[in-house]
């Protein structure tokens, strides 16, 4: 079975430049997950035979290449999750936020709109993984997450605190 997340790193990897098989498992490994070129290959396999990329020789490489099909599911994904986030984060808080209990203003709201643009993409990325983590039933590893918010909360308490009475 192939693993849907590495097939959807590899292709956004492609998107962004041709790659050989060693610099895409190098690319799309994390500092929690090295993925090796062993477990990159039957992804590649699948891909290809999907038609979404394609390789060529050059010396004693394989580089790949994203297809059109592939960078149309790429697309699609960026669409999807821009979507996402503009109605999340944004399109939430229009001149009607003022039912927020923190922001006592439209100049308020327009504040936290900012600040969501800023942050939106980080905050997205860790509700992307909190659904990952909910969609494989992994309880033990969204109950991390939620317990390393609720210390980030409180640390970044601290610091508002701290900027307070300064």
């Amino acid at each position: 079975m192939i693993n849907r997340d590495y097939a959807t790193r590899v292709l956004f990897a492609l998107s962004f430049e041709d790659l050989c098989g060693y610099q895409i498992s190098k690319y799309i490994s994390t500092k929690d997950e090295r993925i090796s070129n062993g477990t990159i290959a039957p992804v590649l396999k699948h891909l290809r035979d999907k038609d979404m990329i394609t390789f060529s020789i050059e010396g004693r490489k394989k580089v790949y290449t994203i297809k059109e099909k592939g960078l149309k599911y790429v697309n699609e994904v960026r669409s999807l999750r821009n979507t996402l986030k503009k109605r999340i984060f944004v399109e939430s808080l229009n001149e009607n936020a003022i039912y927020l209990d923190f922001l006592s203003n439209l100049d308020d709201a327009a504040i936290f709109r900012e600040l969501l643009e800023f942050i939106g993409d980080d905050a997205m990325s860790i509700v992307i993984a909190g659904f990952q983590m909910k969609k494989r039933n992994n309880e033990k590893s969204l109950q991390n997450l939620k317990d390393r918010l609720h210390e980030l909360n409180k640390e970044v308490n601290s610091w508002l605190l701290q900027e307070v009475q300064n």
